[in-house]
């Protein structure tokens, strides 16, 4: 997502099972990613820095967005990378 969080966009056509664990999956990686943002600012002890951290992680993300990888924008709707 443009915040640079991971998102499911459609998990409907998966069995619950396997909705449950792209959940765990994503919600894994996404604590991860806080706690990177996290770790970063403690390590220039900045803790007040996480914001200007959190931009300049989700313009590193967005670069490695790939063409064709459906994103989500901050409207939350989705569209393909071109």
């Amino acid at each position: 997502g443009h915040d640079g969080f991971i998102y499911l966009r459609d998990g409907t056509k998966m069995s619950l099972a396997k909705r449950q664990i792209a959940e765990k999956l994503i919600d894994t990686e996404n604590e991860e990613r806080k706690a990177l943002i996290q770790a970063l600012a403690d390590s220039n002890h900045r803790r007040d820095a996480e914001p200007e951290i959190w931009v300049l992680m989700r313009e590193r993300w967005h670069k490695q967005w790939k063409s064709g990888w459906w994103l989500r924008d901050a409207d939350s709707k989705w569209s393909r990378k071109p």
